[in-house]
């Protein structure tokens, strides 16, 4: 019992980050479609939208009701203006199992209606199949509209993520009504990528023994 109750003090002890699961899906607009259009992810994981150029949106729909947005998630319009090795990141935590159905939104384009579309946790048996959510989206009247009247980030955050994985926290006041991301953010990014890199090396030096030792003591009590 007491090596039981020491086990769980040193997982506890150890960084939330080391536990936390983030799954990655690409934008990719060249050819319409999420990369992968279909995940599962566990409540209190993140999934991140990864945009590497162009006016796109993401936004969660009904899904009897696709391509038009129910207010869950929206992103707003981010140009992505293809900075050389930054990248925008939309992180959406996840808070329950529920499907999350979704699709991209372009400013000249029908991408939703032409398969830009993607669901997360979706039911493993039933109707509500990623196919039948295609064809339906297919259907729908392009409304010309970016997010069907939301304007501001719901249900998500933004981050500037560099060519090297470290980032900086974009907060919801920096994109104006449009949506657009100052391109001083990215400026930002790019100025500030090296004394980053410098702080998180210094700070994995300085946790990794203390990691290290915990880890040690956590396999001495299993085996």
């Amino acid at each position: 019992m007491h090596h039981a109750l020491r086990l769980l003090s040193l997982l506890a002890a150890l960084p939330s980050a080391l536990c936390q699961l983030i799954q990655v899906i690409k934008v990719r607009e060249d050819d319409l479609t999420f990369e992968p259009s279909s995940l599962t992810a566990p409540v209190g994981s993140r999934v991140q939208f990864h945009f590497d150029h162009h006016n796109i949106s993401i936004a969660s729909s009904a899904f009897d009701d696709p391509c038009r947005p129910d207010g869950r998630v929206f992103s707003g319009y981010v140009p992505v203006v293809g900075r050389s090795g930054v990248e925008g990141v939309f992180t959406v935590a996840i808070d329950d199992s529920e499907p999350l159905w979704y699709y991209g939104k372009l400013e000249t384009d029908a991408a939703c209606q032409k398969g830009l579309i993607g669901v997360i946790n979706p039911l493993t048996s039933g109707p509500e199949e990623l196919a039948a959510y295609a064809r339906a989206a297919a259907g729908v009247a392009v409304d010309g509209g970016g997010g069907g009247g939301l304007l501001n980030v719901v249900g998500g955050t933004w981050e500037a993520v560099s060519a090297e994985t470290s980032s900086t926290a974009v907060s919801g006041s920096s994109f104006g009504a449009d949506g657009a991301m100052a391109a001083t953010e990215a400026e930002e990014v790019s100025a500030d990528r090296g004394l980053r890199r410098r702080r998180m090396r210094n700070g994995r030096r300085t946790a990794e023994p203390e990691r290290e030792k915990l880890l040690w003591e956590a396999s001495l009590l299993t085996e």
